[in-house]
């Protein structure tokens, strides 16, 4: 056989084991997504319903501003890691905002934090050593001489200890601050060793009120981030963990009439999204009534009646015109579903001109 056929096939199943050897595994890593991490965590979130607003009006501020008041709303949100990798990092995002604008955030705890994996300063030591030397030797010998030999050598050595400490490097524990023109307000709360997120987290909001105030309701965000692990670090990336969007419920400390009010916002909203979930077949046969109504979707010819994001929509947005349109597109149940919500939001919004329930300030 010529040699160059053979060095050929020996080219060829140095390949074939290289390949069996490298090019396999990272095969399997890319088709695998390409990630050899644990999965980040799934975050699940909950937040109770009703929360009673203190009045913390000080006699400076009723001073300065007599038709307004200060009141304080403590709100407990509650984090819950169901699967995946408490290792990976994560960080959560929570956002409170007033859909009317009506109400403007005075104060919130917690405020900004820094902090360090490190209890304390961190020691350095360096050293640092110097050393020289010389020499020479030569010998040599001959036949009919006597041997000579000579050697010689010469060295110094230095050296120095320098010892200081270090303060270490602060990072952000917890971020916050307004947002939306001071009617919202934001908490990024990031894990470290000395700060866990999971578990039961108390957020205080103080805002400004009109001193007739009895009730309104707020709307709060919730997401948690983590990093999906890769083979590559530079193919690393965030990921949400988990999202969870709530309506809340305020009412003034001691008024029962509001309380109530409050009360039945609550109910509305989520007997709103029950009916929503127990209608889902009806909603999308509405919206594709044939199946060439789906297939004109598929190609993006049809736009559906209904949009998907209509249950967000009703629940979180003002603008009563938008809801009215949305609303008259649903199925019956859930159309009576809606419209009761909107009722109870529209109750607390007439709360502070309800002359029956006078405030008990």
């Amino acid at each position: 056989m010529d040699r160059s056929v053979l060095r050929c096939r020996r080219s060829w199943r140095v390949v074939g084991s290289l390949a069996l050897r490298f090019g396999l595994p990272l095969c399997l890593a890319w088709t695998g997504s390409g990630r050899l991490g644990a999965a980040p965590a799934e975050v699940r979130f909950d937040v109770g319903r009703l929360v009673a607003c203190r009045d913390v009006t000080t006699e400076e501020f009723a001073a300065a501003n007599p038709e307004e008041c200060l009141l304080q709303a403590k709100l407990e949100i509650s984090s819950l890691v169901t699967r995946g990798d408490g290792a990976n990092p994560l960080e959560h995002f929570y956002q409170f905002s007033f859909p009317h604008r009506r109400l403007q955030i005075a104060d919130y705890q917690p405020r900004t934090v820094a902090g360090s994996d490190y209890a304390g300063n961190i020691g350095v030591e360096r050293h640092k050593e110097s050393t020289r030397s010389a020499g020479l030797a030569v010998s040599g010998g001959w036949e009919y001489f006597a041997n000579v030999t000579g050697s010689g050598d010469a060295g110094s050595k230095q050296g120095t200890n320098v010892r200081f400490e270090l303060v270490p490097q602060q990072e952000v524990v917890a971020a916050s601050g307004t947002m939306q023109r001071g009617c919202g307000v934001y908490f990024k709360l990031k894990r470290m060793r000395q700060s866990l997120l999971e578990g039961s987290k108390e957020f205080v909001i103080t805002f400004r009120a009109p001193r007739s105030w009895r009730g309104d309701y707020v709307h709060v965000r919730c997401r948690a981030t983590g990093v999906q692990r890769s083979a590559v670090r530079q193919f690393e990336e965030e990921v949400s963990c988990g999202a969870a969007n709530f309506i809340v419920a305020l009412y003034l400390e001691g008024d029962e009439a509001a309380k109530r009010a409050a009360s039945r916002l609550s109910d509305t909203a989520m007997e709103l999204s029950r009916s929503a979930a127990r209608n889902q077949e009806q909603i999308r046969k509405h919206n594709y009534p044939t199946v060439f109504h789906e297939f004109g979707a598929l190609l993006g010819a049809v736009e559906p009646k209904i949009s998907d994001g209509w249950l967000t929509e009703v629940i979180y947005l003002p603008q009563q015109g938008r809801l009215q349109q949305i609303t008259q597109q649903l199925p019956g149940d859930v159309r009576q579903a809606a419209n009761n919500y909107l009722a109870a939001r529209d109750a607390m919004r007439r709360l502070e001109s309800d002359a029956a329930s006078p405030s008990p300030r």
